[in-house]
């Protein structure tokens, strides 16, 4: 959960920063003198969701005196408890047939490139089949 969060912010720096819409920052400079503000200017909110990585709840970026009124949960204490959320509210569904199939292949021509043999999985996936 915390590699997630990482390489989302690590890809999203990578990504850059676009330069569009009608006008440049420098242009925003007069509008700001005159009174406005940046973060409420049109071409900000215009391209705030793209430019900004939403992060997850692992990371905080609240003030520290909220963060120590809260409890000083870590990252890693934020990423473990993100966890427990997913592992308790999600669902596996089983694969279809077809797609079991297909993934096995792959897996065992990828093996074999390796100088490996994989068992079959037909064991493995009827065992589970019958234990749910």
């Amino acid at each position: 959960v915390l590699d997630n969060e990482i390489c989302g912010m690590a890809l999203r720096m990578v990504r850059g920063v676009e330069a569009r819409g009608e006008r440049l920052a420098g242009d925003l400079y007069g509008d700001i003198y005159a009174g406005d503000h940046f973060l409420t200017s049109d071409e900000t909110l215009r391209w705030f969701r793209e430019e900004v990585y939403p992060a997850g709840p692992t990371v905080d970026r609240d003030a520290y005196d909220n963060w120590v009124r809260r409890g000083k949960k870590s990252a890693w204490d934020r990423a473990r408890l993100e966890v427990a959320r997913i592992l308790g509210s999600h669902t596996v569904e089983p694969l279809p047939d077809d797609r079991l199939a297909a993934l096995e292949e792959v897996m065992k021509a990828d093996a074999r490139r390796m100088g490996f043999d994989l068992p079959s999985l037909d064991q493995g996936a009827t065992h589970a089949r019958h234990a749910q």
